[in-house]
């Protein structure tokens, strides 16, 4: 690596300008404290050999193999000490033939050292590891047998003394086991005697409590049914009095209507005798009475729609709700009624629902309870 502070070096071409290179050093303030002028310039020498060889390797990561117009820039204070700055142009030079073979056989002697190096340090490092690891083989080997040696006899030790305590233990025990046999023996009869007293009565109390149980469902079947007939009555009542009161409501009505035709015929009569006394020219509103005649029957007919009474379809889904005792969904009741469709339930459940028989809710249907109503 050439290293020149002019702009060109004697005799060689620059084949390639790579670029601005820059390397800086600063030193320990020691030797400036001291104020010995030997130790100042010896201070400059070094971080000058230190900033060209951190400027040499820069230039040569770039692949030059000279840096030229190089510049020197130094600054000293109390608090850096010296802080040298080397600046300068990387360049590639053409090599001459000499130069070239010169350059080949110092990078090939270089790394030949380098490698024997290498491999010196390898077999260095080798070596301390396998006696490192042979004397702590050896040392562990000589723990682990130690060890060994104090739990064996430690183990014999400790079975020795459990050997004699289980003796001993076996000794008392079989004294106890012989006493509570005898022990056993004569209290043999007596809670044979006591048990089978205990079973007699355990299940006569049982027989009991199961007679007991059967008489309370019975009971309380009975209760349900009878609740469940006087809830179907009173819904019953509750048509019945539907029905009547849409039977008045058809019974006036049907007041109103002859009453409106009665007086549609008096007005018809009036203007047939004005046409034959030539009093007024106008013909007979017969397509008026007609059209208030038609009327007259749609409001029958509707009227009619609405006090229709319950037929047995809306019964047998009263019972399902009522039997289920929890409010159901559509396909819930469906699934009870599974002869009928599911067009057919629904129509019946909504005819249930604007009677007040039943209550829909986030689409469960439900009884209504006529308590609350009351």
């Amino acid at each position: 690596m050439y290293i020149a502070t002019t702009d060109n070096i004697a005799n060689r071409e620059i084949k390639d300008v790579l670029g601005l290179v820059m390397s800086t050093e600063i030193s320990s303030l020691r030797l400036m404290l001291a104020g010995e002028e030997a130790g100042k310039a010896y201070l400059y020498d070094e971080c000058l050999r230190k900033a060209k060889k951190k400027l040499e390797n820069t230039a040569a990561k770039l692949g030059a193999n000279a840096v030229i117009g190089v510049k020197t820039n130094i600054t000293t204070s109390t608090e850096l000490g010296l802080m040298l700055t080397l600046t300068g142009t990387a360049v590639q030079l053409e090599y001459s033939e000499e130069e070239k073979a010169a350059e080949e056989a110092r990078k090939a002697e270089k790394k030949r050292l380098e490698e024997e190096a290498r491999r010196a340090e390898l077999a260095r490092t080798a070596a301390e590891a396998r006696a490192q690891a042979k004397a702590e083989a050896e040392a562990k080997v000589a723990a682990e047998i130690k060890a060994a040696a104090e739990a064996r006899a430690q183990a014999e030790a400790k079975a020795a003394e459990e050997i004699r305590a289980a003796q001993e233990a076996m000794a008392e025990a079989q004294a106890k086991a012989a006493e509570e046999i005898k022990q056993a023996e004569a209290t043999r009869a007596e809670a044979q005697t006591r048990a089978m007293a205990e079973a007699r009565a355990i299940l006569d109390s049982k027989v009991a409590a199961e007679r007991a149980t059967v008489e309370a469902k019975a009971a309380k079947e009975k209760a349900a049914e009878e609740a469940k007939v006087k809830a179907l009555e009173e819904e019953l009542e509750s048509a019945l009095e539907n029905a009547n009161k849409a039977l008045a409501e058809r019974n006036q009505l049907l007041i109103e209507a002859l009453s409106r035709i009665e007086s549609l015929e008096k007005a018809n009569k009036e203007l047939m005798s004005q046409q034959n006394n030539g009093a007024v020219a106008i013909e007979p509103e017969e397509e008026y009475i007609e059209e208030n005649l038609a009327g007259i029957d749609d409001i029958m007919e509707a009227k009619h729609k609405q006090a229709e009474e319950i037929n047995e379809t809306d019964v047998r889904i009263v019972d399902a709700i009522y039997n289920s005792g929890k409010p159901l969904s559509a396909s819930n009741i469906q699934e009870k009624v599974s002869d009928m469709s599911m067009m057919d339930v629904l129509t019946s459940l909504n005819k249930l629902v604007e009677q007040n028989v039943i209550q829909r809710d986030e689409g469960l249907y439900s009884l209504v309870d006529r308590a609350k109503l009351i």
